[in-house]
């Protein structure tokens, strides 16, 4: 099931970018936009 790993694979990706945002986010005190 090559398509059900993608589709997984993508998901955490986009999982650890959001995670990581908001700790930026959050350490830098709402002073970066992204």
């Amino acid at each position: 099931m090559l398509h059900l790993k993608i589709i997984f694979s993508a998901y955490s990706v986009s999982i650890f970018f959001v995670s990581l945002r908001t700790m930026s986010f959050l350490s830098w005190g709402g002073s970066i936009h992204y």
